[in-house]
């Protein structure tokens, strides 16, 4: 306790083999298991998950925070989103239509939650109201390149996979 402000923040885009995907070596397990040492032994430690939010996983924040949150990993004031603008596959302006809107339909269901949960969490609730706000500044739509990129990193995952058992 000889320095009993310390501010932490855990770089996880995503849960389980999402943020194992995004986060090159990230396992999953032990960031569960590594949160509840933190809480169990430096409760003092002001703990705040640091998020990319991008095409891979800007559906699936909503549910991190709260699954975060319900257990007790994470306080209301305990996410942080900053938006990925390159490369543009990755950009949620690139997302067509339809997803946009699922990611915002997402976003509104969540920040009537996040408002419920007061001031407390003033600071995620102004995270996810800028994602809607700069999602929705520019149409791209860059999908096939999007699939492209992705299918090129799955061949190489597979075959590192295949001569690696440790790779993700």
């Amino acid at each position: 306790r000889d320095f009993p402000d310390i501010y932490l923040q855990a770089s996880l885009d995503g849960m389980g083999a999402r943020g194992e995907l995004m986060r090159k070596g990230l396992r999953w397990e032990d960031a569960v298991a590594n949160r509840r040492r933190l809480l169990a032994e430096c409760p003092h430690i002001d703990f705040v998950v640091h998020a990319i939010v991008s095409a891979l996983n800007a559906l699936h924040l909503p549910e991190f925070y709260r699954d975060w949150l319900d257990q007790g990993l994470i306080t209301p004031g305990g996410m942080q989103l900053n938006i990925l603008h390159g490369p543009p596959h990755y950009n949620v302006r690139e997302l067509p239509a339809r997803l946009k809107d699922r990611v915002e339909r997402s976003y509104r269901e969540h920040l009537a939650f996040l408002a419920s949960l007061g001031d407390a969490a003033a600071a995620p609730r102004r995270d996810f109201e800028a994602v809607i706000r700069y999602m929705r500044a520019e149409d791209c739509e860059l999908t096939e390149d999007f699939r492209a990129r992705n299918r090129e990193l799955d061949l190489l995952r597979e075959y590192a996979n295949e001569h690696d058992p440790n790779a993700v």
